[in-house]
């Protein structure tokens, strides 16, 4: 209906002040789930820069198929996220809206693929084995659906993840569409010419345990004696299954990878690895009979299944890798800005790299402030945990005394708080006053008379004193952390500080 939401009670502010913390996820909600291909590694250079725009190029490409109909043709008909953010044409004009969560129509045709890989900085080239290694893992590993858009001879793309129809998308503008799945095969066109069609044998779906997609092809038509292994993920997930590298170029490129990651994720982008794995077709034969009988066991079927995929998983090509832009919805930063003067602990949670979500939650308002100051707890081992969640309370206890001793007024307005049933006390209740001569010690008030002493505005107010810490926890120690109990008892208390 377009219409805001309407506050219809009186309480709501009172109600919204009791709110002491906010868990949120990343993606939808602190970005836009607009997201789009801005930059591409292949054989360890890097196409595309920070703000290049590969959508908007092609909105005034050319026609479908190649065809000369004299009018441009918009790439994107339509992209809704959920959010109720819609996207425009390249006249600016509003297009339909669809139901599904993400569709994008691409044209096809090899002008308007040319085009698009001249616009990259440098021009990519697809003649390399590397680039078109890397495009068809693009086009082939994926669950998008597809249809033809019978208005404008492009090609729908509709799923549920936006990183693969942004991938794909991005895969079918340079010249490699995917343009249709059947059961048992997937359909590329190169250049708007000739189908080419990939028998598919075995999908290998992503998890949030794997963090990793791969399919198992066959290309028909051809006397190829072997499987193609395409794969794709993050790169803790990938990076570790390469082979060794056989020569001096393949350890430059390895290297220079890795550094181009590292460069994506300091600009806030989301990187996936692109690798392939070339597997005779007797062993694949093999593999896959067991394969087919772990998938039929009653007892113990995942974890054989598991097994399974992580053995065909080794030893991968790298092709490449890619880094995604998803841009923040509006108002983020103001917004939480304003919880955090509330004395609101927000805490984001996000599959992103540790650097990337570092620079998207400074971009976002959530960190400010110097960077180096924020505490990271990454630990690999319990023995490794426990010296670095000392270490980290401690950093973590020293900022929230800092905090509260740069405000004005030198010690007399130094205030520390001690959490007391539901109520901080301010400190000077626990102390010898020594500012006036012959000073007493105070006693604490009793329980009876808590509330006096602590209201609601003074409990916010030394809340957001003690929120000056910043911290970010990586999953594999989160997990170590959830598995001991004494420190499972000590994460709250250190959130409260961050």
């Amino acid at each position: 209906t377009d219409e805001r939401a309407r506050a219809r009670t009186t309480s709501l502010n009172e109600d919204l002040g009791a709110v002491r913390y906010v868990f949120s996820d990343k993606t939808g909600t602190l970005t836009a789930n607009d997201m789009n291909l801005r930059q591409l590694c292949v054989g360890g250079k890097n196409y595309g820069r920070m703000g290049f725009k590969l959508e908007d190029f092609i909105g005034a490409g050319a026609p479908a198929d190649g065809a000369d109909s004299g009018e441009p043709e918009d790439v994107v008909s339509a992209a809704e996220n959920g959010n109720g953010n819609e996207r425009y044409g390249a006249a600016g004009a509003p297009r339909a809206r669809r139901p599904s969560d993400i569709a994008r129509t691409v044209p096809r045709g090899r002008e308007a693929a040319v085009a698009a890989r001249r616009a990259f900085d440098p021009a990519l080239d697809v003649s390399s084995p590397d680039a078109a290694g890397a495009l068809t893992c693009l086009a082939l590993c994926q669950t998008i659906l597809v249809t033809r858009d019978e208005d404008t001879g492009g090609v729908s793309y509709q799923g549920s993840s936006p990183d693969e129809v942004a991938l794909v998308c991005a895969a079918a503008r340079l010249g490699f569409a995917y343009v249709d799945r059947s059961a048992t095969a997937l359909t590329m066109c190169v250049d708007g010419g000739k189908n080419v069609t990939y028998e598919t044998e075995v999908v290998l779906e992503f998890s949030s345990e794997r963090r990793r997609m791969a399919v198992l092809v066959k290309e028909n038509d051809t006397a190829d004696s072997h499987v193609t292994l395409y794969i794709k993920g993050a790169d803790s997930a990938i990076m570790p299954r390469l082979r060794a590298p056989r020569n001096m170029r393949e350890r430059e490129v390895l290297a220079e990878t890795e550094r181009l990651l590292e460069e994506y994720s300091l600009e806030g982008l989301r990187t996936l690895v692109l690798a392939r794995r070339e597997i005779p077709l007797a062993d694949f034969r093999e593999w896959e009979a067991r394969y087919a009988s772990a998938s039929q066991l009653t007892e113990g079927r995942r974890e054989a299944m598991e097994a399974l995929a992580e053995e065909v998983e080794q030893h991968l090509e790298l092709l490449g890798a890619t880094a995604i832009e998803d841009r923040l919805q509006d108002r983020v930063p103001e917004t939480l800005g304003k919880l955090r003067d509330a004395g609101v602990h927000v805490w984001v949670i996000t599959g992103d790299k540790q650097q990337t979500a570092i620079n998207i939650a400074r971009s976002a308002g959530l960190f400010t402030g110097d960077p180096r100051d924020i505490l990271k707890l990454n630990a690999r081992s319990d023995e490794e945990l426990a010296e670095v969640m000392r270490d980290v309370e401690m950093s973590v206890f020293k900022s929230s005394e800092g905090s509260a001793a740069s405000q004005p007024n030198g010690a007399r307005a130094r205030r520390r708080a001690l959490t007391a049933g539901d109520y901080l006390l301010p400190w000077r209740w626990f102390r010898s006053r020594k500012e006036a001569p012959g000073a007493q010690t105070l006693e604490p008030p009793s329980a009876r008379n808590m509330r006096v002493f602590a209201s609601p505005d003074s409990i916010y107010k030394h809340q957001a004193e003690m929120a000056s810490a910043q911290l970010v926890v990586d999953g594999g120690t989160l997990d170590l952390i959830l598995d001991d109990v004494t420190l499972e008892a000590r994460l709250p208390s250190l959130a409260q500080r961050c």
